[in-house]
């Protein structure tokens, strides 16, 4: 088996992953390890270019994305298997891979592939691809706030509610079009999510949505007033909210976005702002990874 660990995720979780990992290396595996970030995409990309059946990321979500675009450089040929041990772990959850990282690993050696979507970001003529989600507004914020707090050496979702409240403070709803086959949404707008799993930094945001189920899952909060925002985002990140008045959900293939504004932006967890009438278009692709999961599909975190 090929390892590539980043040693960064989850604040620490990486580093004590890695040495667990070198404790049970077998004959024939290979352990690759991150210097610094990007660096993961390269070594992906080399081990996929070098003919790699699969490449086991140990590492959280943005680490997962970096590694599937690595892959993507070859065609999709390598397949690929994850132990989670960043903060959210929301793909490894979507695909009933525990944290635990024994059973993970049993997971990750037993080779069930499992075909499942991507999301795919074209801005320009950049490329990339995503697997849990991508988010303008709030959620942006938050992910840009999460990322220096000293408390996410605890790798938790827990990690994510100081800076959602401070985000409500600050964050006001900017201007949005957003465009997909039977919508077409122009607005103010507290938060857009555009996700490939029902989790988002390990809360309920897209109940119901699985990565094989052939389509992106869309919500957009609109102009919530001040006094309800707290309100919204409780009902929304427990699974909440059908019967919110300011809350959309829908199921996309395809859906663009753009701003008059500079617009917080954010792909499995990267921060990509983007500029004053940029738009972006983001699509599924189905079944376009080979992923390393549990013959028997679950959805609920364990």
């Amino acid at each position: 088996m090929y390892f590539l660990v980043n040693p960064a995720a989850g604040r620490g979780r990486g580093r004590k992953a890695l040495e667990r990992v070198k404790s049970v290396l077998a004959p024939g595996d290979i352990l690759a390890i991150s210097a610094g970030p990007g660096d993961c995409e390269r070594l992906a990309r080399e081990a996929a270019a070098a003919g790699q059946a699969a490449i086991t990321v140990v590492s959280g979500d943005g680490t997962v994305g970096e590694v599937i675009n690595g892959i993507a450089a070859s065609g999709f040929q390598t397949a690929l298997g994850v132990l989670p041990v960043g903060t959210g772990n929301d793909f490894a959850a979507s695909l009933g891979i525990p944290t635990d990282l024994k059973r993970a690993l049993a997971i990750a050696r037993a080779g069930h592939i499992r075909r499942v979507d991507l999301g795919l970001l074209i801005r320009g003529d950049e490329r990339r691809y995503f697997a849990t989600t991508a988010g303008a507004g709030l959620s942006a914020v938050v992910a840009r706030l999460a990322q220096g707090e000293a408390d996410k050496a605890a790798g938790s979702p827990v990690t994510y509610i100081p800076a959602l409240g401070r985000a409500l403070l600050r964050f006001q709803p900017v201007e949005v079009e957003i465009a997909g086959e039977e919508l077409i949404y122009r607005g103010k707008s507290l938060q857009a999510s555009v996700s490939n799993c029902q989790t988002e930094g390990g809360f309920w945001l897209m109940p119901g949505a699985r990565p094989d189920d052939g389509f992106l899952h869309l919500l957009i909060l609109g102009d919530v007033p001040r006094w309800q925002r707290p309100w919204y985002v409780l009902q929304i990140i427990r699974g909440k909210g059908d019967n919110l008045a300011k809350a959309h959900r829908y199921r996309v293939q395809r859906v663009t976005l753009a701003s008059p504004e500079a617009l917080p932006f954010y792909l499995d967890g990267e921060f990509l702002p983007l500029a004053p009438g940029e738009k972006v278009e983001i699509q599924v692709e189905e079944g376009r990874l080979m992923a390393i999961a549990p013959q028997r599909e679950a959805s609920t975190r364990r």
